[in-house]
């Protein structure tokens, strides 16, 4: 079995035999050249970059350790991806640790073992002062998540308001905390636009030289960047695409404007998630049976919205239909590709073109963002993910079944 899999029913059809009638197809390739493209557009407008994976995106055990081979951080926002990151092997020299709402022992851990701990809010730097208090350990690094109030038409619920009585209080809680090492801020938008990101870069540079006397060691200006995506789907989502070098360009340019003339440059880090990871994951699914409703044709199939858009709203995702050659087609149609749950806005694609007849294969692509990590256990169990390796198909999640959902539960 090659890359080629998903080019023809033959291929699809023998892999189904095995895996079952859906699966996810991971993109190794792709996902290695996402990542060196936006390290390399980074680093041709700024010398020192790093990129923060975000777990959370797509938290699959071989992407988060396919990042660190490629010597990535891990971005993580909750205990359970701190130990993700311990699980696959990640120095957790190499860890940031984001997030709202931080358990004690979660912190407790990052703080002794070298993590990078992004304070959200005054909690956070309750919790760390306990903790240095009753342990021996090193000088925790720590820095600010920071909310501007609204940026280019956006706001955030996230991160200290950095004109506010409370962002003036951490300040003097650290400053006076021997233990707690203030050594960069962050930023995060939901924005996606590239021009944003100067609006961000601008005001936490302006923050940065108000509160340290010398350039902090990390500027984090976090992720939200766009995937690559082809021209239709943008126009779907109502998006104009940006490279990474639009982003790599206006960061870089104002922090190099500000910083350019100093020894000891900030580090810039990015926490990308969507950018590496949606275009390198496939999900594949059966047409299981036809129907007419009225003059509509309907193609059910073994999959649901859920497989592919994590907030179950359909952008028309690029989908091809690959049909069994067995079956003889007059014409062209339109149809609507439905899902095998029981909700009436199951669609997972309107007015695809073909002509749909059961046994062909549908294959989704741009799903790799959210989809498998939101994917709830409703109706059925999530499915595999496999991806090309030495000897053929190599399964990096088996399919969920029965037992693996309903072991907590009481009968």
């Amino acid at each position: 079995m090659n890359d080629n899999i998903l080019d023809n029913w033959n291929s699809i059809s023998c892999a189904s035999q095995e895996l079952g009638d859906a699966f996810y197809f991971f993109d190794e390739a792709r996902f290695c050249s996402n990542y060196h493209e936006m390290l390399g557009e980074f680093a041709r407008f700024y010398p020192r970059v790093e990129i923060a994976y975000s777990y959370k995106t797509n938290y699959t055990p071989y992407i988060c350790k396919l990042v660190d081979r490629l010597g990535g951080r891990a971005e993580v926002v909750s205990e359970m991806e701190l130990e993700l990151a311990r699980r696959v092997g990640v120095d957790f020299g190499k860890v940031i640790y984001n997030g709202p709402c931080k358990s004690y022992s979660s912190l407790d851990a990052a703080a002794r073992a070298g993590v990078l701990i992004n304070l959200d809010n005054l909690e956070d730097i309750k919790k760390l002062e306990i903790i240095c208090a009753q342990t021996e350990m090193p000088t925790v690094q720590v820095a600010f998540r920071c909310n501007f109030g609204e940026i280019d038409g956006q706001s955030s619920r996230f991160g200290f308001d950095v004109g506010g009585e409370e962002f003036e209080k951490a300040l003097k809680i650290i400053s006076k905390n021997k233990r707690l090492d203030l050594v960069g801020l962050h930023c995060h938008y939901p924005n996606r636009q590239p021009s944003t990101y100067k609006t961000r870069a601008l005001k936490v540079v302006a923050l940065a030289n108000r509160i340290f006397s010398n350039p902090p060691k990390f500027i984090n200006l976090g992720g939200g960047f766009m995937s690559h995506m082809p021209a239709d789907l943008a126009n779907k989502m109502g998006v104009v695409p940006a490279s990474f070098c639009d982003y790599a360009q206006i960061i870089g340019n104002e922090l190099i404007r500000h910083y350019g003339d100093k020894d000891d440059l900030p580090t810039l880090i990015v926490e990308p998630g969507t950018a590496l990871v949606a275009d390198t994951l496939n999900f594949v699914c059966q047409v299981t049976s036809t129907r007419y409703v009225g003059e509509r044709l309907i193609a059910v199939v073994s999959g649901s919205i859920f497989n592919i858009s994590p907030t179950a709203r359909s952008s028309n995702l690029p989908v091809t239909l690959v049909c069994n050659p067995q079956n003889l087609r007059d014409s062209e149609l339109v149809f609507d590709v439905a899902g095998y749950t029981c909700i009436e806005s199951d669609f997972l694609s309107r007015n695809v073109r073909g002509n749909p007849m059961v046994g062909d294969f549908l294959v989704y692509s741009n799903v790799g963002s959210y989809s498998v990590v939101m994917k709830p256990p409703f109706i059925l169990p999530s499915v595999p993910i496999v991806m090309c390796g030495k000897n053929g198909l190599e399964v990096i999640k088996q399919g969920e079944d029965f037992d693996y959902i309903f072991e907590k539960f009481k009968f």
